[in-house]
């Protein structure tokens, strides 16, 4: 297929893929990467297309994504840089209480060369594929921070990892924070304890006295979090 670029791919799929609501799309040619964006008043619903390009662009992962508004503003205030679209869930939360089979189904058609146009055709069959099946049902799933309650709740670091990515502990304890004060601070002392207990049986691990003064400045950070927060 000649001519084929990041637009050309941007410019199909917005024409073909069907989604419940009108999106905006973003192209970013830097990262090769698309974005489709739904807003609403209480989040961003995201599907985000990722590509590489050697020879010819191959389309490489499908991956849906929820910034929760009212939750960013919460960490733009213990965290620096936090946008209303920083991306706080992603599809892959699915991994924690339920099977992944339609994931993997999918994802392992991946990465699908883009050599002509049948290959962008079954990109597009495949990415249709994702939305009905992983991404639609994710977005009606999660409609605000306070339906990951009952999830985050007495999971395990390794799992909350799965929700939120990175370690998820900034994110948990701000999403509790948001709706139980008395558990977010009862998450970070049990935490806090859990690593000073580390430290007194290895003094000289430098790791979990960095991770003491994270979690104590968080903690100190949360009264900058304003009461009429939900509000806005």
């Amino acid at each position: 297929m000649k001519n084929l670029n990041l637009e050309t791919i941007s410019n199909t799929i917005q024409s073909k893929i069907q989604l419940t609501s009108k999106f905006d799309c973003i192209t970013d040619n830097k990262n090769n990467v698309i974005k489709l964006s739904i807003n609403t008043n209480q989040k961003v619903d995201w599907l985000i297309f990722g590509f590489s390009y050697y020879n010819n662009f191959k389309m490489d992962s499908i991956v849906s994504g929820i910034s929760f508004k009212v939750l960013n503003r919460a960490l733009s205030h213990v965290i620096s840089n936090i946008s209303e679209e920083n991306i706080n869930i992603k599809n892959t939360i699915s991994q924690i209480n339920e099977g992944n089979n339609e994931f993997d189904s999918i994802h392992n058609n991946l990465p699908i060369d883009l050599k002509s146009n049948d290959d962008l055709n079954r990109a597009i069959e495949l990415a249709q594929e994702f939305v009905d099946k992983i991404s639609l049902p994710f977005y009606q799933k999660w409609s605000e921070p306070s339906d990951l309650l009952p999830l985050i709740e007495n999971i395990n670091l390794r799992d909350l990892s799965k929700v939120y990515g990175g370690n998820g502990i900034f994110e948990k304890t701000v999403t509790l924070y948001l709706y139980e004060k008395e558990k977010a601070y009862k998450f970070l002392n049990e935490l806090l304890q859990k690593y000073q207990n580390r430290l007194e049986d290895n003094p000289d691990e430098e790791a979990y006295q960095n991770m003491i003064d994270s979690l104590e400045g968080l903690q100190s950070s949360l009264k900058n979090i304003p009461e009429n927060i939900n509000e806005y």
